[in-house]
């Protein structure tokens, strides 16, 4: 049987965009749909835990760390004109990039077959220097160059 590692956790609505299009409802739609054909009780639940800081730096600069934490205490705001932060944004995006790193890290070493991660924010379109497309850190660039430096994994 094909073990698919679940990233998901409820603080990941944390990060509250309000009307915003990227909103908790994405990863609420995705979860009643994955419960409703069957397909969640064959996943394996995993929770997400922090990026370290020093994960976040192998792909962001520190600027970009600072405003997002910065932005988020205090209550949030937005970073460019399409990136919404409320004041439990840097915890999600921590928890995003770090339950990533983890899913990565599970799949390399033969834990698991695949991983799906149910993450907010997203991060796809975050760069070294800036937060934007809805993204705050670029999750999927953090766990690939903490696999591509820890474990085996070539590309």
């Amino acid at each position: 049987m094909v073990r698919v590692g679940l990233l998901y956790s409820q603080a990941f609505l944390n990060h509250d965009t309000g009307k915003h299009p990227e909103s908790p409802e994405r990863l609420r739609a995705i979860l009643a749909q994955l419960e409703r054909s069957g397909l969640l009780e064959r996943m394996v639940p995993m929770a997400p835990r922090p990026a370290t800081e020093r994960e976040l730096s192998l792909v962001h600069n520190e600027a970009l760390i600072y405003a997002v934490r910065g932005m988020s205490a205090m209550g949030g705001g937005a970073l460019g004109f399409d990136t919404v932060l409320s004041a439990g944004s840097y915890e999600a995006a921590l928890l995003a990039a770090g339950g990533t790193v983890e899913l990565v890290r599970q799949v390399a070493a033969g834990e698991l077959d695949r991983g799906v991660a149910l993450v907010r924010p997203p991060g796809h379109h975050a760069t070294r220097h800036n937060a934007m497309g809805f993204c705050l850190f670029n999750n999927i660039a953090v766990a690939a160059e903490v696999a591509l430096r820890e474990s085996n994994v070539k590309r």
